[in-house]
This record gives C-alpha cells, sequence and structure tokens, in this order.
C-alpha cells in the first residue's frame, strides 16, 4: 500500500525555494535542460525537492538542499524520483548510479504520495529497459507493481 504524506504550507515552500534555487543554478553553470521531462525544468525542480521533503519526512532523515549534488542520494540512501501521473512509472537512467534505493513518489501538493521502492542494482532489468521513449534518453522504466511496498516500512507517517 502506498504511503501518503501531506506537506504543510510552509515545508512546501521551503521546497519550492530549494527546486527554484537548483533551477537557478543549472542555469548558471549551463547545464543541460531535463531533455527527458514532459513538464518544464522549474515544475521538476520544485516538485523534485517536495518529494524529497515528503520522503525526509516519512522517514525522519535530514534532508541535504544541495543544489549541486546530481547522482548523490537525495535523502538518507534514497534516489527520490517524482512524477504527476498517477500509474507512472520510476525511471532510471543509464548514468544513474547501481547504489542506494530508488523511491518513486507520485506529487499533488500538497499531498504526496510514496509508491514503493526498489534498489539500482534491481532497477536496469532488461525487461524494464524502455529504447522507444519519445526522449531518446536510454532508461529503465519500474511499474509500480515491481517497487517494494512502503507500507510496511518501519517507519511510521509523521
Amino acid at each position: 500500500m502506498p504511503v501518503k504524506i501531506t506537506l504543510s504550507w510552509l515545508e512546501l515552500m521551503q521546497a519550492a525555494q530549494i527546486g527554484v534555487a537548483r533551477r537557478i543554478s543549472s542555469m548558471k553553470h549551463r547545464r543541460n535542460c531535463n531533455v527527458h521531462a514532459y513538464k518544464s525544468d522549474w515544475a521538476t525542480d520544485i516538485d523534485g525537492a517536495a518529494a524529497e521533503l515528503a520522503v525526509a519526512k516519512h522517514t525522519r532523515s535530514w534532508w541535504p538542499v544541495d543544489t549541486n549534488d546530481f547522482k548523490a542520494p537525495d535523502v538518507a540512501h534514497y534516489h527520490i524520483r517524482s512524477t504527476k501521473t498517477v500509474n507512472g512509472h520510476l525511471i532510471v537512467r543509464n548514468n544513474d548510479p547501481a547504489s542506494g534505493e530508488y523511491v518513486l513518489v507520485i506529487t499533488n501538493a500538497p499531498e504526496f504520495t510514496i509508491i514503493g521502492s526498489i534498489s539500482g542494482e534491481v532497477a536496469k532489468q532488461e525487461c524494464w529497459r524502455n529504447t522507444t521513449n519519445s526522449f531518446g534518453v536510454e532508461s529503465w522504466w519500474i511499474p509500480q507493481s515491481a517497487l517494494q511496498d512502503w507500507s510496511s516500512n518501519e517507519t511510521e507517517s509523521v
């Protein structure tokens, strides 16, 4: 069962500010835009930051709000992935590290739903490899049914 987390308005504002800071930092350093994303870079960064905060809140973990560490875990040892699509997949890309665990969060601010997780080592199975996506980026699209359920996670929702 998915885990539902509600961010307070103040928490949501904090996440939005971090997302904006990340976007501006990327622009300043001329980093690639999110060519794989179906939404704007601003929305990607803000939704992503809010999803990270939701996982940090659920796990009672420190949320390191770094703006320049793209392949490091986002919260504890978790790499957070978010989507607004209710039936969306957890997407892992070719250059994503095999270490750590990838977590899928459905965003609908201020409500966030932690769907589940999968280890980076297990995520890149041939059966989930997606070479036909419209973004032209090699990736693995892991269905929600393949993710480890977080409802039995020892940490309770806050």
